[in-house]
């Protein structure tokens, strides 16, 4: 069953909220020292990158919704960064949350890091939602349910 082009556009905009939510709390945090929210989302981000490089917490819980369940949203993600390159981002957000917990302060380069590919994801999310360019081959919906 191939999706329509609004299904299809509705998957990258998942990924653009999941990408602004984690970047709210970064941001709020490293402008304005307002720490509230980040732990949550440091830890959902870490929790959806590893499940999306195909290495999810042993907590994960398969049924929950997920930022990356799709062609559309694996994809940007892809386009955004390497296996190598989120697994980069995912030591960042942990090493982050580590610092959080510890109450010491944050590594100002790892925000950076951090930040700088939250923007990236959205930007490219937003952009696949704009001017959505490949169709999807046939049957990839079949394989991507069957993972």
């Amino acid at each position: 069953m191939m999706l329509s082009g609004t299904e299809a556009r509705i998957r990258y905009l998942t990924v653009a909220f999941f990408a602004q939510r984690v970047l709210d709390a970064l941001v709020a945090s490293a402008e304005h020292g307002d720490d509230a929210g980040l732990k949550p989302a440091l830890e959902l981000a870490v929790q959806e990158l590893q499940a999306a490089t195909g290495n999810p917490p042993a907590d994960y819980q398969q049924g929950s919704s997920r930022a990356f369940s799709s062609y559309e949203e694996v994809r940007t993600l892809d386009e955004v960064g390497k296996p190598d390159e989120v697994r980069r981002i995912i030591r960042a957000l942990e090493r982050l949350t580590k610092d959080l917990d510890a109450g010491m302060p944050a590594d100002r380069r790892q925000f950076d890091q951090a930040i700088e590919f939250f923007c990236h994801l959205e930007s490219r999310a937003l952009r696949n939602f704009d001017q959505p360019t490949e169709t999807l081959p046939r049957g990839i919906h079949e394989l991507c349910k069957a993972s």
